[in-house]
């Protein structure tokens, strides 16, 4: 029921506890409590009681002005109704606000749909009330949690951005909850370990760690990620299974990390890990499904096989640990089959595998030799359309780098993806690999967004979906919605370094500096040698004026990149806007070189920043304009991106902006 509805259900006008007493209606209910105010007492009664007070005046205000009802305050706490979802989360996030100025009060908030009941003596019962306890309860200070419900009722207001922290079993509920933190500056995000002990995560939770090769080939890691990564696509399939997505759980392939710490970081109670051998067309792969909180295994098997049942086997993985969850947790037993076969070739499905294997390296040398292999794979079974798909990506991947000829790629990545819709109109990853090349090369964004819907529709979940949504939405300066829409993607994937780079950036866009710099900085204690991070650390700087800081990271960043001529034109930019002329002019040289040594390559946007850092506004948009016409993918950013932002007012740039019909709205 939408938030309309339920002002329909329980009117303002209702809200009198003498008129409805007895009734049984629908409303959002708000749980809030200060944390530690028996120790406050303790310390500090005067203050204690002042800050209480405060509480007390902070909750009756905001409630007024939201259009909520305060059923009663206990002690150091409040139960608060809404008619309106929405109200209820605008002033729970007023709430927090208003109370971390100063003098700082901690409070814990949680928030829940359903039935309530008012009782003879005004209050009320049900099991919103029930639920809205104990969310609050496992909070932490400065945070709002809330239920799957009142999640579902914010799916449209795209202002308010939601974070899953997991489905768990809280006392005195007898089903599982699944709960989300509200993510604003503002607010805090707890993390499971904080979370535990107040409740427990659903064993219907469910990570698939790389599967170990443990053949005398170490090549053959191509074919035990492979088998991982099917497993964890066949268990995707099961209704009331959350599985968290192949990037975070890749995230932890050769780690000495314990399973618990794993499972606290991707939000998780079961472990699934196994091995594989493979020796020529023999294959045997071992098992085990683990509950990671207490390391009870849970059940474990040993598979031998050939080649020809590999699908049978990974299906029979798949169903065992479906089946076992079904018995003990209440998973829904999954009908039909969760592993297709794609193909009867089994060299074209190990073809796939290796291609696989290099998409997942993310770097354009590697696209390359992914897309050399899923043509191989498709030439062995032309009636084989997965590596058509995989295709389509990286060759949006390669032609949004400006790695390889953008028309080229968009061609040949369009023609890839509508051959697998001719044979499967139902396979979701294909319109989003079509809603990406719109994206890039053509700039509909009509057809962009009707793709990326009907992707949704048929339960596109990979990295590709939601980097896409992010990218489409932030081109349009809606930042707040390409937020939201990847925020839906770390919900399955939390460690995704991609998505959370981009979380980062988009952050920065909103001006939000400081919580754009922690997440990078988090990022980087996980990964420190992974760049994007470290370059947006430099970009953020540029966007708040600290030049020298910018510099530090870049040269950083330029240092990781392993080549002297890779990583250099924005450390060409930032000389030449610090005056450091000759240092500039060096950059622009060794660009030249670079431009002979790579000549498939297009480095127009490169040399646009060093130009614009040198003050030479003509050269720099010529540039600009050869990036427009050569449809280099990151073009339709020149609305947002700080490092144009000298160029706004110029009449050549803003004719580029109308003819990619894009906003120009600017800060």
């Amino acid at each position: 029921m939408g938030s309309e509805g339920m002002t329909k259900t329980l009117s303002l006008s209702r809200m009198s506890t003498r008129s409805i007493t007895g009734d049984r209606l629908m409303a959002a209910v708000m749980f809030a409590d200060m944390v530690g105010y028996t120790a406050m007492i303790n310390e500090d009664e005067a203050h204690a009681r002042s800050c209480k007070q405060r509480f007390r005046e902070v909750v009756e205000d905001k409630v007024s002005l939201d259009h909520g009802k305060v059923i009663e305050f206990y002690g150091d706490g409040a139960l608060i109704i809404f008619s309106s979802v929405i109200d209820a989360v605008v002033c729970a996030r007023n709430i927090q606000q208003n109370l971390i100025l100063e003098p700082f009060v901690p409070v814990r908030i949680g928030l829940h749909l359903g039935d309530i009941a008012y009782e003879k003596d005004g209050g009320i019962v049900g099991e919103a009330v029930n639920i809205a306890s104990r969310l609050e309860s496992v909070a932490i200070p400065q945070s709002v949690l809330i239920s799957r419900k009142v999640a579902a009722e914010l799916r449209n207001h795209t202002a308010t951005v939601v974070r899953f922290l997991g489905n768990f079993n809280l006392k005195g509920i007898k089903e599982e909850v699944g709960i989300f933190a509200l993510e604003d500056p503002s607010l805090k995000v707890p993390t499971i370990a904080e979370m535990e002990g107040k409740g427990e995560l659903s064993l219907s939770s469910l990570a698939v760690l790389p599967f170990l090769n443990i053949s005398t080939d170490p090549e053959n890691e191509y074919f035990s990620d492979g088998i991982t990564e099917e497993i964890l696509n066949a268990l995707v399939k099961v209704e009331g299974l959350k599985v968290t997505s192949r990037t975070s759980s890749f995230a932890f392939k050769k780690t000495d990390q314990t399973l618990k710490s794993i499972a606290t970081q991707l939000g998780v109670q079961t472990i699934l890990e196994g091995s594989v051998r493979k020796v020529g067309a023999q294959v045997r792969i071992t098992a085990q499904l683990i509950n990671a909180r207490n390391d009870v295994h849970i059940w474990s098997e040993t598979y031998d096989r050939t080649l020809e049942d590999i699908f049978a086997v990974q299906d029979e993985i798949a169903r065992e640990i479906a089946h076992k969850l079904q018995s003990l947790f209440g998973v829904r037993k999954p009908a039909g089959q969760l592993v297709d076969v794609p193909t009867e070739n089994i060299d074209a499905y190990e073809t796939f595998l290796r291609g696989l294997y290099f998409q997942n390296k993310f770097t354009p040398p590697d696209a390359f030799r992914a897309i050399e292999l899923f043509h191989r794979a498709n030439e062995l079974d032309p009636d084989f359309y997965l590596p058509l798909s995989n295709l389509a990506g990286e060759y949006a991947f390669l032609g949004s780098m400006g790695a390889m000829d953008a028309c080229s790629a968009y061609k040949k990545g369009m023609q890839a993806a509508q051959t697998v819709l001719a044979r499967d109109d139902s396979y979701a990853e294909a319109y989003a690999s079509i809603a990406l090349m719109h994206l890039f090369y053509d700039w509909d964004w009509k057809a962009v967004r009707s793709n990326l819907e009907e992707a949704e529709k048929l339960g596109a979940s990979g990295t590709n979906f939601y980097i896409t949504g992010y990218m489409f939405y932030g081109s349009q300066r809606e930042f707040h919605e390409a937020l939201q829409f990847l925020s839906r993607g770390l919900a399955q994937d939390p460690l995704n370094p991609m998505l959370l780079v981009l979380q980062a950036q988009g952050l920065m866009y909103l001006g939000e500096y400081e919580q754009s710099l922690q997440i990078c900085k988090d990022l980087l204690v996980k990964i420190p040698d992974y760049r994007a991070a470290v370059e947006l650390q430099g970009f953020i700087y540029m966007a708040m004026g600290d030049l020298e800081k910018a510099l530090e990271r870049f040269l950083t960043y330029q240092a990781m990149t392993g080549g002297p001529l890779k990583g250099i034109s924005v450390l060409g930019y930032l000389y030449g806007i610090l005056g450091q002329i000759n240092k500039a002019e060096e950059i622009l040289q060794k660009m030249k070189i670079r431009q002979e040594l790579e000549p498939q390559s297009t480095f127009f946007l490169d040399f646009a920043m060093i130009y614009l850092g040198l003050g030479k506004i003509d050269e720099c948009l010529n540039q600009l304009e050869e990036a427009f016409n050569n449809k280099i993918g990151a073009v339709i950013f020149f609305g947002i991106y700080p490092l144009w932002k000298p160029l706004r007012t110029n009449p050549r740039f803003l004719v580029m902006l109308k003819k990619l019909n894009l906003p120009a709205r600017f800060k």
